[in-house]
């Protein structure tokens, strides 16, 4: 009995309060002086939806509540949050109208009575925006001291951190109410099965981990220096993309200034180098120049030396380039060489430079010369294609004829290949500094364990989705898979399946709850989604641009302003 005569007590409180925030809607802005108590900026023109007016002023109430207006303009236009505020309105009043057309209705009291109730409001946020923008039910400081509904308090709120009128607050959370209540419909209508809940299940805990080569066409670049005769020779046989490729690029071949072209070894040096590490590096580019001069093939010494990684497996070709392209000093020796000539070390702040001129350009390039060195490129790029595939599809048939991923890294680095069940030897300490890896080079490497998500960066899913088909008894793909512009080998070293045994009630009820909710969104997503396309479409949908635009200098008291970027 008494639980029941607290009950109707409260009731009897909260419908006092109710009545009592009503009265101030009528009382203040309900007779006919009303049309002038609106906020500021309340009458301007932010959309329209359907021919109901979003203000300027509810746009200013959201933005403010948000917290955006106290960012930088330079931090609301990266976070696009005019744009997002914006649609969550739009998407307000589409939803509400939808609830309408369904046959739901709210009145102001409805809204008062859940405000002082729950301390709580509704605010959309629009579909397309990141969760850290907040939405949903939005907790309200209206309360006493004691945890009682504050009407004073909750005026003030109203007034001066919406900024609105009572009425206008009641009228949008009116809006936003029949907006949920859509929203309710739709999540009502969202259930999951236990066949989706186990295999959500599974995508969580299963795991595999691999063996991988990446084979990159780019190293495989680095591996043969085409001649003019293979060119030539393939040439004939794409004829069609060669002028297409020199019709796109015509105009890199006409009217030239003077070019130089050259190849370089570099020898970097830090800036903040030891004087004793200047002169090793120093002795380092000296010897390299002496092997040079004594005839050794320069591209070799620049692919085996050279630590400019950019350059280095092209033979350290640096293509045509003009004055001032280059360091200062090493244009200064550049131009200065005739075509075959090599430099003495030149410094520069990267550190020691040795440099071949191949040759010079300027004006018009003739056409044969212009294609041959395009056609060069093409080659270039299609054959080291071709080579990794082949060193992929060869690497493949060597761990299915029984050879190790072991011995086969072994090889690769140019160790020898380890004696089966043999501890490896410790490696050497080389005799002199050793030449830069090659970050292309093929290498035998090992995943951490991974989801179906992806095995490594870059992987879109290619390499995992094929690794969860194999099994540790068949642990090989079919072919290698090609990923970008490289191709992958790999070998399933382990496979951790999951299993129903393993499924407890708390993975049931974490994974229903989560899944459940991913699907009510995407649900929602969608529907909200069809309603902007009709209403777009219809042409019941118009934004005000000018609403969407950020202040960005101040010149005299004067603001000028940009555009959101979509």
């Amino acid at each position: 009995m008494a639980t029941s005569q607290t009950s109707n007590s409260r009731n009897y409180i909260v419908g006092a309060v109710v009545i009592v925030m009503s009265a101030v809607f009528i009382l203040e802005f309900g007779g006919p002086q009303a049309k002038g108590c609106t906020s500021e900026g309340g009458a301007g023109y932010a959309a329209r939806v359907y021919g109901e007016t979003i203000t300027d002023g509810d746009f200013r109430s959201v933005y403010g509540l948000l917290r955006a207006d106290q960012l930088s303009p330079a931090e609301a236009r990266q976070q696009n949050l005019k744009k997002h505020v914006l649609d969550g309105l739009v998407e307000r009043n589409l939803l509400a109208r939808e609830a309408r057309r369904v046959g739901f209705r709210v009145s102001e009291d409805d809204v008062m009575k859940h405000l002082t109730e729950t301390g709580t409001i509704y605010l959309t946020r629009a579909v397309s925006a990141p969760q850290s923008i907040p939405g949903g039910i939005i907790p309200v400081d209206v309360r006493d001291e004691d945890g009682d509904f504050d009407m004073e308090k909750a005026q003030r709120v109203i007034r001066f951190q919406f900024r609105r009128s009572v009425e206008e607050f009641g009228q949008a959370q009116i809006l936003e109410t029949l907006a949920e209540r859509m929203r309710e419909t739709l999540r009502a209508g969202v259930s999951v099965s236990d066949g989706e809940v186990f295999d959500a299940y599974v995508r969580e805990k299963e795991r595999a981990t691999i063996e991988y080569i990446r084979f990159s066409p780019l190293y495989y670049q680095s591996q043969h220096e085409p001649t003019a005769a293979e060119v030539q020779a393939w040439m004939t046989g794409h004829t069609t993309e060669v002028q297409a490729e020199f019709d796109r690029q015509r105009h890199r071949y006409t009217n030239l200034e003077r070019q130089a072209r050259a190849r370089h070894i570099l020898i970097t040096v830090d800036s903040s180098a030891t004087d004793a590490d200047r002169t090793t590096a120093r002795s380092r580019a000296d010897a390299l120049l002496a092997r040079a001069r004594r005839g050794e093939d320069f591209s070799a010494l620049a692919r085996e030396n050279s630590e400019d990684t950019a350059t280095s497996r092209n033979g350290g070709d640096i293509g045509y380039n003009v004055r001032g392209r280059m360091p200062a000093a090493f244009d200064t020796a550049m131009f200065a060489m005739q075509p075959g000539q090599i430099s003495n070390v030149v410094t520069t702040p990267t550190g020691f430079h040795i440099i071949k001129l191949e040759g010079f350009r300027e004006g018009n390039v003739p056409e044969a010369e212009a294609k041959l060195e395009l056609a060069t490129g093409l080659y270039r790029t299609a054959h080291s294609a071709e080579l990794a595939h082949q060193a992929a599809d060869a690497t493949l048939a060597e761990l299915r004829s029984g050879t190790t991923m072991e011995a086969i890294g072994a090889r690769l680095s140019g160790r020898p290949a380890p004696a089966p069940g043999a501890t490896p030897a410790a490696p050497a300490e080389p005799a002199e500094p050793a030449a830069p890896a090659d970050p292309y080079a093929p290498k035998v490497q090992t995943t951490d364990p991974f989801t179906r998500n992806g095995a490594f960066p870059g992987d879109t899913g290619a390499i995992a989705s094929a690794a969860f088909e194999l099994t540790e008894a068949s642990p090989l793909p079919s072919a290698p898979i090609h990923m970008g512009e490289d191709y992958i080998v790999f070998r399933l070293t382990e496979h951790v399946s999951a299993t129903r045994a393993d499924f407890s009630p708390e993975d049931r009820t974490r994974i229903t709850r989560g899944l459940l909710m991913q699907k009510q969104n995407e649900a929602i997503g969608e529907y909200v989604r069809h309603l902007r396309q009709v209403a777009t479409a219809d042409g019941e949908v118009r934004i005000n641009e000018e609403v969407l635009q950020y202040p960005t200098t101040e010149t005299d008291g004067e603001t000028t302003e940009d555009s959101t970027e979509e």
